[in-house]
């Protein structure tokens, strides 16, 4: 399925327009259509011996992650010349898969609960402490797409329908916008989306001013506020507490010049609140492409625990989980190996997906697992509980399954 995706603006001389997009990412949606794409093989041991294989032959799921990787790699081809002008399809970027060899590798980790050492991941990209303010521009967009957003998570499994996408590129005129494979190697263009690390977090959005007269349709390198005039309203100061779920690759200025770009969803603008009071169709209607602030937060009135879930076609060869309800986002799951803990890899840049399994596939990682998570402060979540489960399908998953955990301690 391909959701249409529209980002409101201006032209240059304030007339109003729009920029589309394809769902899930600023670009290239997983398509449904993918299902048809060979049967799952993956119990086959040869299959597993490197993802790009396992992409091709394993499951559906995998294939709709391939389909993205090669519509980005189309995407970049026909992204080459400028950015379209408001009111044309710009193709956007790439979404929730990427680049099909890189995942975040592997390596024994600390027993002792301490700092995880740097993975491959890291170097590039803010992972803003929370608390830090950022002055950015906001665009919105009407949902993620099918089956899931860039940090590889469900609209069922979606901690909450206030959420947002993040820059992967930080490219600003006069480089151009060009649509790198993914994750992102280069940590000099590498945006806020920071590789998936900063997936799951929760920030507080705070509406800024107004552009007054003017405007600007997403054009390479030019004011965001052509021929207007920046202005505090009514609106000004209202706040919504949002959560990372997407990611944002398009061409265009509002996503490459503006480092700490927030793409909304657009329902949210009903639920911002000023002075206690929601701000209803008010924000929609006056919107014009904002300024505002942001800053991470920690997630409101949190409660309870993270919820595991098996993906679509895991099993016990590729052991592929989704973890939500997060309280700090995540950057690492560890799981354990008799006495020792071993760092697993992130499914490509789908920040909120991570293998329980290795690749190639290791003699003795079948179920149970036990594992223990790392937060966007690197620690370990809840003192360093453990989570305890087995796979609950027999044989490959036919939906996104829960996993039922017991913890420790």
């Amino acid at each position: 399925m391909r959701v249409r995706i529209v980002r409101s603006g201006t032209s240059s001389s304030g007339a109003s327009g729009t920029a589309t997009r394809a769902a899930s990412g600023c670009g290239c949606g997983l398509s449904t259509g993918a299902d048809a794409i060979l049967p799952l093989l993956a119990l086959a041991p040869w299959l597993v011996r490197r993802r790009r294989q396992r992409l091709r032959s394993a499951s559906p799921t995998l294939a709709r992650l391939l389909a993205v990787a090669l519509c980005s790699s189309a995407v970049a081809l026909a992204c080459s010349s400028p950015p379209p002008a408001a009111g044309s399809t710009d193709g956007g970027g790439g979404t929730a898969a990427g680049s099909t060899d890189a995942g975040g590798g592997t390596g024994t980790g600390s027993t002792d609960g301490g700092a995880a050492p740097p993975g491959d991941g890291d170097g590039g990209g803010s992972s803003l402490p929370t608390g830090e303010l950022r002055s950015a521009m906001a665009t919105y967009f009407d949902g993620i797409g099918s089956p899931t957003g860039g940090c590889g998570v469900p609209s069922a499994l979606l901690d909450s329908d206030d959420y947002v996408a993040l820059n992967v590129e930080y490219t600003p005129y006069p480089q151009p916008y060009t649509v790198d494979s993914r994750p992102i190697s280069n940590p000099e263009i590498l945006g806020e989306f920071d590789n998936g690390r900063n997936c799951g977090r929760w920030l507080v959005a705070t509406i800024g001013e107004f552009c007054e007269g003017g405007g600007n349709g997403g054009a390479n390198g030019q004011d965001f506020c052509v021929n207007g005039q920046w202005v505090p309203d009514e609106l000004s100061g209202a706040q919504l507490d949002m959560v990372v779920t997407d990611s944002c690759q398009d061409t265009n200025g509002w996503c490459r010049d503006d480092r700490y770009h927030l793409d909304l969803h657009r329902a949210s603008l009903q639920r911002f609140t000023k002075d206690g009071t929601p701000v209803g169709s008010a924000l929609a209607n006056k919107w014009n492409n904002r300024r505002i602030t942001w800053r991470y937060t920690e997630a409101p009135s949190y409660a309870g625990d993270v919820k595991i879930h098996f993906v679509k076609d895991a099993q016990q060869y590729w052991a592929a989980v989704v973890i939500t309800h997060l309280e700090n986002g995540i950057h690492g799951v560890e799981r354990r190996f008799g006495d020792t803990w071993k760092s697993m890899p992130m499914l490509a840049d789908n920040g909120q997906v991570y293998l329980l399994t290795s690749d190639p596939f290791q003699d003795g990682e079948g179920p149970p697992y036990v594992i223990r998570i790392r937060d966007a402060a690197d620690q370990l979540i809840h003192g360093g509980r453990t989570y305890s489960f087995g796979l609950p399908c027999d044989g490959s998953c036919q939906g996104y399954t829960p996993a039922e955990y017991t913890t420790s301690p």
